[in-house]
């Protein structure tokens, strides 16, 4: 197999590549509908949602980083840096929701 040959298999399809992300976007945007609907209902929840949206925030907008990245990328380097990516997004997304939930302050409800 040649360079070449190598190069073009190993690359995700632009087609599917727009799709996965503007799937991530209408997901995104749903996310963020429906935490404004809650928050607009329920103004007691306003902190928990704002630590919520910023964490998830950091996941939806995660897999386009990283697909931004992998195209630019030779493919024998690829999967490290896709899978260090990922993880890295899902780590600090947790990470996030995990210090939103530990640290509270006395006036919170």
């Amino acid at each position: 197999m040649s360079h070449q040959q190598v190069l073009m298999s190993s690359r995700m399809p632009d087609e599917l590549t727009t799709l996965l992300c503007g799937l991530r976007a209408f997901g995104f945007g749903w996310f963020l509908y429906s935490c404004n609907v809650t928050l607009y209902k329920y103004h007691a929840k306003i902190r928990f949602y704002t630590k919520f949206r910023l964490a998830f925030a950091i996941w939806f907008l995660g897999m386009p980083a990283t697909i931004g990245v992998a195209h630019a990328l030779d493919p024998w380097v690829r999967f490290m840096i896709v899978n260090a990516m990922d993880y890295s997004f899902l780590y600090v997304s947790q990470l996030a929701l995990l210090a939103g939930g530990l640290l509270r302050t006395s006036t919170d409800v």
